[in-house]
């Protein structure tokens, strides 16, 4: 009867020790993703050729198109490729800071795909949205609001196969909870100014132009 008892303390202990350790890990995670911003954008502005960039503390950086420096540029950490713009000081030589494309890579076998993102806005940059309009079937609609249930679902790919659900099940978890945790990026005023669209331009693209689902 004593064993019994033992072994039931025991089990109460290790379950509780694995609840500690799981409930801290969430939490060192949490504090990556959650309480901050739903997303963080970049403005291309082909008319100033400035490129604005939210950053993670909430300030945004501005920076001279013809100035910046792009790459494919991989983050060892990670282990994943992304396009990298670099603001460089006079020399040309020394990095002040860096922001990338929020695209990414896994491994050398899809960087190449990186390549095509990169021709889309230098090709915008180049020549404007005229010969573009038809490869932008779908904006992300999360301008100005949280992403709707169904569709952050869809972006995790919930729905591909019954045996990755668990697993997919997770990461959609940790996704809603730093998606209602986070606040909506706002552009300052400043921005907004420089990056005004003309009511009767005809290349806008926006959310409302989206398929159904996306909505």
């Amino acid at each position: 009867m004593r064993q019994t008892e033992q072994g039931h303390w025991l089990n109460i202990l290790g379950a509780t020790a694995f609840g500690l350790i799981g409930t801290a890990g969430f939490a060192w995670l949490a504090h990556f993703e959650c309480f901050r911003h739903t997303h963080y954008p970049m403005r291309f502005n082909r008319k100033t050729r400035k490129v604005h960039v939210f950053r993670v503390d909430g300030t945004v950086l501005t920076a001279d198109w013809n100035e910046l420096y792009f790459c494919l540029g991989r983050s060892y950490q990670a282990r994943m490729w992304t396009i990298q713009g670099h603001v460089l000081a006079d020399d040309r030589k020394t990095v002040l800071e860096t922001f990338s494309f929020p695209q990414a890579a896994f491994g050398n076998a899809e960087r190449d795909r990186l390549r095509h993102v990169w021709e889309y806005v230098r090709r915008y940059m180049a020549e404007g949205p005229a010969g573009l309009i038809e490869q932008t079937p779908v904006v992300l609609p999360i301008a100005d609001r949280r992403e709707s249930f169904w569709f952050g679902w869809h972006r995790t790919h919930a729905i591909e196969g019954l045996m990755l659900l668990p697993g997919y099940l997770f990461i959609y978890l940790g996704r809603w909870i730093s998606m209602y945790t986070s606040k909506i990026p706002v552009w300052p005023e400043e921005v907004e100014a420089q990056c005004v669209i003309a009511a009767d331009d005809r290349f806008v693209r926006d959310a409302t132009t989206n398929p159904e689902w996306t909505k």
